[in-house]
């Protein structure tokens, strides 16, 4: 008696067909089911980096390199309008003989007037772009600091670079201009790329922070050139403010004859 008849060779072909379609059946539902999972898990971290984002007002990397660029060329455009001040008092100072003080006096004092509106006009427009992005209230503040030094370093200048001023004090008072700016506007830049790596997205921060670190020679280069420019005309006052030479004495009558 055959309880269980060996089976022929079409019949176990047939069942090997059967098995493997329901074997590729369930291969395909579990990898439906993982991607499934897997596009989930990716929805919720995008989710999570738009709640994030809401959350924190982040920005792209791009939009945060766009901002520094920006205020790169407003302290550019900055720099050149006092180097160009610079160039024209020094032609004028160069027409200016030695001892004529009001003539120099006033001529520095066109020039220190214009590092001081020239400045206070770009770091307005770089000022009231940070202020349009949230989270970059230290470099707001930073950025008022070093208008500040730049306000004290023109009114020391000012104060040093007279006729009545001490010997030296003009030529001290612009070696400190060259140090003190470059350092003011450094810090500001500093601070603001702390501030941008803190606005992006997180996986993003590198990108900003190269960046910056990249760009902040250029930048402090720019105020840095601005500087030696308005160093050389204070030089060159410094040798028109010397007093005029007295006149030579007329030759002494000869001695009456013995």
């Amino acid at each position: 008696l055959k309880l269980f008849p060996v089976p022929d060779h079409r019949t176990l072909t047939l069942y090997a067909m059967v098995a493997m379609r329901a074997g590729l059946l369930l291969a395909a539902v579990c990898l439906v089911a993982a991607q499934d999972c897997e596009d989930s898990t990716l929805l919720q971290k995008n989710l999570k980096h738009v709640e994030l984002a809401k959350h924190k007002k982040l920005v792209p990397a791009f939009m945060a390199m766009a901002g520094l660029q920006i205020a790169q060329m407003t302290l550019s455009a900055t720099t050149q309008a006092v180097e160009k001040a610079a160039t024209a008092v020094g032609e004028q100072l160069k027409t200016v003989e030695v001892g004529q003080v009001e003539k120099v006096e006033s001529a520095l004092g066109t020039l220190f007037g214009a590092m001081q509106t020239e400045l206070e006009a770009g770091v307005g427009q770089v000022k009231d772009g940070l202020g349009m992005q949230g989270g970059m209230e230290d470099a707001v503040n930073q950025l008022e600091a070093s208008m500040g030094t730049a306000t004290n370093v023109i009114s020391t200048l000012k104060s040093s670079c007279t006729s009545q001023s001490a010997a030296g004090s003009c030529a001290a008072a612009s070696a400190e201009m060259s140090k003190d700016l470059p350092a003011a506007f450094k810090e500001f830049l500093q601070t603001a790329s702390d501030d941008l790596s803190n606005i992006v997205f997180p996986w993003e921060k590198d990108t900003v922070t190269s960046y910056s670190t990249s760009e902040m020679p250029k930048t402090v280069g720019m105020v840095e050139g601005m500087c030696k420019q308005v160093a050389d005309v204070i030089d060159l006052a410094g040798t028109k403010l010397a007093p005029a030479a007295a006149p030579a004495a007329p030759p002494a009558p000869p001695a009456p004859a013995a």
